[in-house]
Formats: structure tokens, C-alpha cells, sequence
């Protein structure tokens, strides 16, 4: 005794004489089940591709990527969001949902899903940006997420902090000598 069984959602079949089902193509998915027509195989929109033949449902682009590519085949049509942007979102469509970092923070890579804070030492003053500025030789900062170059401090008179992106006072030290100050890479 033969049993006919429905086809699965990504399949199916031409008439009900089938003895096989059809798959959707790459880039199409079908969630109906027992399907009896090509036509339940839609294109994937964008934002979305479905890699694999039989699909039951289109993948998303992941967070800090978009695409505009209608009945996408693979995720390589998701476009990673640029550095200096981000975007939480999946499945987006428009390179607009990439925002920019605001001040104080940063996104050093592409596809990020969320800006960093300024490092301690560090400042942004610029939205949209993928690196922060290190506060200059002498000074020093604590302040995370800072977004202006006054949060760097400097050096007690007599101690100096050779270096940049100094985030504590302790990197302050006494000057050798005569010296007073950290100037130019050398105590003046």
C-alpha cells in the first residue's frame, strides 16, 4: 500500500499524479505546505537571500549589514555597514539604516552593530568616526566616551607622561634632573 504524502514547505508539486516534489530555486522560499504550483515560490526581498535550494524561508542580513538585492542566493549581497557606522537592525534594506558613531565614540570595523566609547586617554570630537584621538604627551584623561580634548589633563609641574592615550595621573612622572616638561619626545 503506497502512502502520498504533502510536499514540505520549500517544495512543490506539479499535480497531484507527483511522485516527486520541486524545489524552490535559490533566492525563492515557499512556507506553504502541499504546495502545487511554482507560484507559492516567492522572491526573496531585500534585506534577505535564501542560499539553499528548497527554502522555507529567506535568511536575513545580519546587524550592521544591508542589501537591496531582490532574490538574493547569498549572503555576499549583504553590504557591511562602513566604519564609523552601525546598524542594530537584520534584514535592512538601505545603506541610510548604517547611523554614525556619535561623538565620543567610534566603530573601527565595517558591519558594526553598535559604536564603541572613546577609550580612557582618548576623545572623538566628529560623529562618524573609526578611530578616536589619543590626548598628546603630557596629558592624560579618565573620562571614557570623552568628546573633547579639554577631558585631557596635564601633567603636575615637574612631571611629564611620555607617550600618548595616557588614561590615569599615575603615568605622570617626575621629570629628571632639571627637566620640567615632555616636549617634542624629549624632557625640556
Amino acid at each position: 500500500m503506497s502512502v502520498c504524502a504533502p510536499c514540505p514547505s520549500g517544495k512543490y508539486a506539479v499535480s497531484d499524479a507527483s511522485a516527486v516534489c520541486s524545489s524552490c530555486a535559490k533566492g525563492k522560499a515557499s512556507t506553504t505546505t502541499a504546495a502545487t504550483s511554482a507560484t507559492t515560490c516567492v522572491d526573496c526581498i531585500a534585506g534577505k537571500y535564501a542560499a539553499v535550494i528548497a527554502s522555507p524561508t529567506c535568511t536575513s542580513c545580519g546587524g550592521g549589514m544591508y542589501s537591496t538585492a531582490l532574490a538574493a542566493t547569498t549572503s555576499s549581497t549583504c553590504t557591511a555597514c562602513p566604519m564609523g557606522k552601525r546598524s542594530a537592525a537584520t534584514g535592512a534594506i538601505a545603506s541610510s539604516t548604517c547611523g554614525p558613531c556619535a561623538v565620543g565614540k567610534h566603530a573601527p570595523s565595517t558591519g558594526a552593530t553598535a559604536c564603541t566609547n572613546c577609550a580612557a586617554g582618548r576623545y572623538n570630537t566628529q560623529a562618524a568616526q573609526s578611530v578616536c584621538v589619543a590626548c598628546a604627551g603630557g596629558r592624560y584623561s579618565t573620562a571614557v566616551g570623552a568628546s573633547t580634548s579639554s577631558v585631557c589633563t596635564g601633567c603636575a609641574k615637574g612631571k611629564a607622561s611620555p607617550g600618548t592615550a595616557r588614561s590615569l595621573a599615575s603615568t605622570c612622572v617626575a621629570c629628571p634632573g632639571q627637566s620640567v616638561t615632555w616636549t617634542r619626545g624629549k624632557y625640556a
